[in-house]
């Protein structure tokens, strides 16, 4: 990496121009403009301008002035310019710039499948008179958000089309300005230092033994009687408490490339996080606008935003905040709770955020209802819904493109549990999409209804038993993410409009934040953290939040931990064991059972 942290101040007006200031001297970081442009566009043997502008498939101006064909120019000359010879200091002869800072702002500039370069320019806060670095994510880990916006439109219309560059152009404008909506888009958000892997993340919810390759076996012969499907694959949508979301199934022998996959499974879990796995959301070619969805809810709903928002209607989250404010017999309070909503847990499921369609749900009477007879009962929900597929608006599939693969594209959730089934083509049979139901629910009920009854009574243990560390497992060979580390919670100016968020997992936005920001530092220094170096490492990362690192058979266990002076065991015969009893008897069950 090259980082040229001071450019002469002649050049700043290549980079961007002053913008406006609010009226207390404050301003968030700003976006001043995005390119992309295809180098073999252009004609090496010729220096002008022309030719420079001939290389531009997406130019997007979000400044208050107009910008001639000359600048430009000179911009992408420039950028040029700064990347050669960065190729060249590095002695590869590769274009190696990734970033460029000058004291008012910073340009961040990557590739997009080895072919097409982007550069986008962003303005620093500004606090009084002065430019600062606050609230605007290292260049890493904004080079990682543009490349899941490239993934999220080659999902939608496939490969750059050079003929259809107004809809290449007009879908980057609405990425960007719905990306930086909010001033603290601009920063670590949803996934936080997730984003810096090239992975997915995989449920650590308990499996019962046999259970994956019971599953595989069974999927197979589901598989076999659907002679059009091409591939599926399963997520927990749970996020109650965090580690439990992401992928139990994702097919190793699947035809469509393994990074297509991942690349839908991490936009799902984002999506999630936004605004929740709906038809609605999943019917998108585009990351949502927070400020569009909510006020299309209070508007359709009466003024009660409440209805349309598929988070506040979560039984999950009823649950954790049940079990964290009552006193007495806390478990049997939160299923008494959710069992008083019974129209929730029959339209939306126990678990997952993903599980809601777009129908408005009825407004029930404050009845006393009859509380279950036993907690598992919540949990044998008979029958799934459709998020993709048979709808309550009908027929509702979405085409994707995957790699090379074009597929259609059905969603199918019960207790939290996301089937997504790719296919070459949707049977036009009137019976095709009751009998695929019927088969999804008896896999659901051989394999994962124990897996959900073991998930809800392990609730009360990971919500009464506050860990005292957080844990993330990275395989860089299959890509999997396994994690305790809360997700990064909404900021205040977003709190305001949703009506329900998350729950925080007892740490809150700027704890979470700094930890994050201090553990990417530490990566980005220590790239075996990422590889695959044996190594074992114990490190202070910030203030008393300490990081083990350890390679067990080609995968990183990163461990976090708080402690003050008087609590860490200099004298352990061990890393593992200086972290405490806890973190020792975790890690070692983890090794015994195969969980690392």
């Amino acid at each position: 990496m090259n980082v040229f942290n001071a450019i002469h101040s002649s050049t700043s007006n290549l980079i961007s121009r002053t913008g406006n200031t609010g009226s207390n001297g404050t301003q968030p970081p700003q976006l001043l403009y995005f390119y992309i442009i295809d180098p073999s566009l252009g004609d090496p043997s010729k220096e002008d301008d022309q030719q420079l502008i001939n290389q531009i498939l997406v130019y997007l101006n979000f400044e208050d002035r107009d910008v001639l064909e000359t600048e430009k120019a000179k911009r992408i000359g420039f950028i040029q310019g700064l990347g050669a010879f960065a190729g060249r200091f590095n002695g590869s002869g590769n274009d190696s710039l990734n970033y460029i800072d000058t004291d008012k702002s910073r340009v961040v500039t990557g590739i997009f499948e080895e072919k097409y370069h982007f550069f986008c320019g962003f303005r620093f806060a500004k606090a009084g008179q002065s430019y600062v670095r606050r609230g605007i994510a290292t260049p890493t880990y904004l080079l990682n958000e543009f490349q899941y916006g490239y993934n999220l439109y080659r999902i939608n219309y496939g490969p750059i089309d050079r003929n259809a560059k107004t809809r290449l152009q007009d879908w980057w404008r609405i990425w960007l300005t719905q990306k930086f909506e909010y001033p603290s888009g601009f920063g670590l958000t949803d996934r936080g230092v997730l984003n810096l892997f090239s992975g997915y993340r995989r449920s650590s919810v308990e499996l019962p033994p046999g259970f994956k390759d019971n599953l595989k076996n069974a999927l197979k012969q589901f598989s076999l009687k659907n002679s059009s499907l091409v591939d599926l694959l399963i997520m927990n949508t749970n996020w109650t408490p965090t580690k439990n979301f992401g992928v139990v199934y994702l097919n190793e022998e699947s035809p469509i490339p393994r990074e297509w996959l991942i690349n839908l499974v991490n936009h799902f879990e984002r999506l999630d996080l936004t605004i929740g796995l709906s038809t609605y959301s999943l019917r998108l070619s585009n990351i949502p606008s927070l400020k569009t969805y909510y006020a299309a809810i209070q508007a359709s709903s009466g003024g009660n935003p409440t209805l349309l928002d598929r988070s506040i209607l979560q039984p999950a989250i009823y649950i954790h905040e049940q079990l964290t404010t009552h006193v007495f017999n806390p478990f049997t309070s939160a299923i008494n709770t959710v069992a008083s909503v019974p129209q929730l847990v029959s339209s939306i499921g126990l678990f997952g955020l993903g599980s809601s369609s777009n129908e408005e749900p009825e407004v029930m009477d404050e009845t006393v209802v009859e509380a279950p007879q036993s907690q598992e009962s919540l949990a044998t929900e008979l029958t799934g819904k459709y998020l993709l597929g048979e709808t309550s608006d009908g027929r509702i599939t979405k085409t994707v493109h995957l790699g090379d693969f074009i597929v259609e594209m059905v969603v199918y959730e019960i207790n939290g549990i996301l089937f997504t089934l790719l296919f070459k083509e949707i049977g036009q049979e009137m019976d095709f999409f009751a009998s695929l139901q019927s088969q999804l629910d008896e896999i659901y009920s051989s394999y994962f209804s124990d897996v959900v009854a073991t998930q809800l009574r392990s609730m009360e243990k990971d919500l009464k038993e506050k860990s005292e560390f957080f844990y993330l497992i990275y395989n860089p060979l299959t890509k999997e993410i396994k994690t305790s580390l809360p997700n990064i919670p909404d900021s205040d100016d977003i709190k305001e409009i949703k009506t329900s968020v998350l729950p925080s997992e007892g740490v809150n936005r700027t704890q979470i934040i700094n930890l994050s920001l201090s553990l990417m530092t530490h990566m980005l220094e220590n790239r075996g953290l990422m590889g695959l170096e044996p190594v074992e490492k114990l490190v202070k990362i910030n203030r008393n939040w300490w990081c083990l690192h350890k390679m067990v058979d080609g995968k990183s266990v990163i461990a976090l931990k708080k402690f003050s002076p008087s609590e860490f065991n200099l004298e352990a015969d061990s890393l593992v064991a200086s972290f405490g009893a806890e973190f020792s008897k975790w890690f070692n069950e983890s090794l015994r059972s195969g969980f690392i």
